[in-house]
């Protein structure tokens, strides 16, 4: 998409910000190897689990008392918070863990 202005419009000419959004998925500062989820798998198996996430895990479970269905018991909305809160936390750590790696990687590692 170009965008253009004005007085390039006169000129016909294209903005220059456009034509740096035109070529900016060349990425001069690429690197290949860099994924968004670039931890290895060994690197998660040796993460020690997070003891905020298992106190609520453990909370949730003396809730649900070992049953599968919650819906209709007198716990069922705090549960389903628990719930929530869980996976929120497990999917910030998850986020927090991948920045960390790649700082580290972009930081520390020769290109």
């Amino acid at each position: 998409m170009v965008y253009l202005h004005l007085q390039n419009a006169v000129l016909d000419e294209p903005t220059e910000d456009s034509l740096i959004g035109m070529l900016s998925h060349i990425g001069l500062m690429r690197d290949p190897p860099a994924r968004k989820n670039m931890v290895p798998y060994e690197v998660w198996a040796k993460m020690p689990p997070d003891p905020e996430i298992l106190a609520l895990e453990a909370e949730r479970a003396h809730l649900k008392g070992g049953q599968y269905r919650i819906k209709g018991t007198k716990n069922e909305v705090r549960i389903r918070k628990l719930t929530a809160m869980i996976a929120q936390k497990r999917a910030q750590r998850a986020k927090d863990i991948q920045w960390e790696y790649r700082e580290d990687y972009f930081h520390n590692h020769p290109t």
